[in-house]
């Protein structure tokens, strides 16, 4: 299995409006991390990082096997918390740590 990270680009037909992370791949735990940057402003809030991160999760599932896929995102990024919950995600902890 795949260790390390995996870099996705996210398109809108031929043109690349953002970037997906798996990263900290744990094949024995069967968990990583993964964070998403919508490059710009004109495509946000559209759906597109939504549907990104819905399918990143089935390929972390389905093709890396995870049972656990965890997110993070800043504390007022309202476009990132709403996408992450549609998603599924679940809130399980904060930290105010800079």
């Amino acid at each position: 299995m795949l260790q390390g990270k995996i870099h996705v680009a996210v398109l809108l037909e031929d043109l690349v409006i953002g970037d997906i992370y798996l990263k900290h791949i744990d094949p024995t735990k069967h968990c990583c991390e993964f964070w998403i940057h919508m490059i710009n402003d004109a495509y946000k809030g559209k759906g597109y990082g939504t549907q990104a991160i819905q399918l990143i999760l089935v390929y972390a599932f389905t093709n890396l096997k995870m049972n656990m896929v965890y997110a993070n995102t800043f504390i007022d990024n309202d476009r990132s918390t709403r996408a992450l919950k549609k998603a599924g995600f679940t809130e399980i902890g904060r930290w105010d740590g800079f």
